[in-house]
């Protein structure tokens, strides 16, 4: 990054970023623990390390990494909730900038398991998959320019809840959520640089 001549004033280095990532999911995996301590839901049951299921979800990830590239820079192009949604994108992107390896790891992990646990393992067996979804949307938006993606997110949600469903496995639902995390950061920073060029260039 030490190269590009312009910054967004959102970027953040990765330790700030992955502090700010390991306490809000552990504030979200407590309230979920204790959410399910005062209620007969216990998500941990639900963690089954199933072949099949594993192998399920690396399919999904497939899918959900090919729906994702489409949606940014393809739909986006001519369908106009896809071009709001990449416009969030472009405001959400800086926050990869400086990301590692390592960094990319710890946050998709806590972020995967935590957000998992207490969307799908505690609220949707407790409220349906509409509701989770709906919250889990809420729960990605920084502010009134993110919203689309925070739109984007419940359809993810409803697509996440369902993998759920079907398998009563929460293992399938942890797995994508922590790879799409970790190869989205990854995306970002890219995608964010390139940006940062095109920007530069003109």
């Amino acid at each position: 990054m030490k190269d590009l001549k312009m910054t967004n004033s959102f970027e953040i280095n990765q330790k700030e970023l992955v502090l700010t990532v390991i306490t809000v999911e552990s504030l979200l995996f407590l309230i979920a623990a204790i959410w399910g301590y005062f209620t007969p839901i216990n998500p941990f049951q639900n963690i089954k390390p199933d072949f099949g299921d594993i192998m399920f979800a690396v399919l999904n990830i497939c899918l959900l990494l090919a729906v994702n590239f489409m949606v940014i820079n393809v739909f986006s192009k001519y369908i106009p909730f896809f071009r709001y949604l990449k416009e969030a994108y472009n405001e959400i992107a800086p926050i990869a900038a400086n990301i590692t390896f390592s960094g990319a790891f710890i946050i998709a992990v806590f972020s995967g398991f935590a957000e998992e646990f207490f969307f799908r393992g505690i609220l949707q067996a407790q409220f349906g998959i509409i509701i989770s979804s709906i919250i889990f949307g809420i729960f990605h938006i920084g502010n009134k320019k993110t919203v689309w993606y925070g739109i984007y997110a419940v359809l993810v949600g409803l697509y996440l809840g369902w993998l759920y469903h079907i398998t009563e496995n929460l293992l399938v639902t942890i797995i994508v959520h922590c790879v799409n995390n970790f190869l989205a950061l990854f995306y970002m920073r890219y995608y964010y640089e390139k940006y940062i060029r095109e920007i530069n260039h003109d």
